[in-house]
């Protein structure tokens, strides 16, 4: 898929979520002949009005582009490219068709069975090991950041508050 496929497939009735750095929303791609459509998500982030908010959105959008850039890991939410403009700044990932765990634990969306639960956890522990292996801190885990897809498997989320460290022997 291109960026003007996306950008044509945006609708206004598409937002799933809605944080303090902007929308999240489903957008579902149009169909080709070589595939069926793909849905992806799209964390789309809202340039601010003043220098001090613009700069705090542009070191989110590196912080997540920048380390979901170095990772690929079954238990990490897949970022499939960003788009960037004047006034919008766009991520594409990868949909998670059961929504975050916190909509499963405090929103009624439904009750989770013991091996799911563990199931969860273990993936969680899976996707944290991995970043830490790669010096990656996230700082940000929490259950709206734990997302979970049509199988319930557990990928980790929102990277804008993640830091790489240095390793041993390199220089930050």
């Amino acid at each position: 898929f291109g960026y003007k496929e996306i950008l044509l497939g945006i609708m206004e009735d598409d937002v799933i979520g809605v944080g303090g750095s902007g929308k999240v929303r489903r957008v579902h791609l149009n169909r080709r002949k070589d595939r069926q459509y793909q849905t992806v998500a799209l964390k789309e982030l809202r340039r601010k009005r003043n220098q001090a908010g613009e700069e705090l959105l542009d070191k989110l959008f590196d912080a997540e582009v920048n380390t979901l850039g170095l990772m690929r890991h079954p238990n990490i939410i897949t970022l499939f490219c960003c788009i960037t403009g004047i006034w919008t700044s766009l991520l594409v990932y990868e949909d998670m068709q059961n929504g975050s765990l916190d909509q499963w634990l405090h929103k009624s969306r439904g009750l989770l069975d013991w091996p799911s639960r563990v199931g969860i956890a273990t993936d969680t522990a899976r996707g944290l090991s991995y970043m830490h292996d790669q010096a990656i801190i996230h700082r940000d885990v929490k259950s709206s950041n734990i997302l979970l897809d049509h199988n319930f498997k557990a990928k980790i989320g929102d990277f804008g508050l993640a830091r790489v460290l240095a390793k041993p022997g390199e220089s930050e």
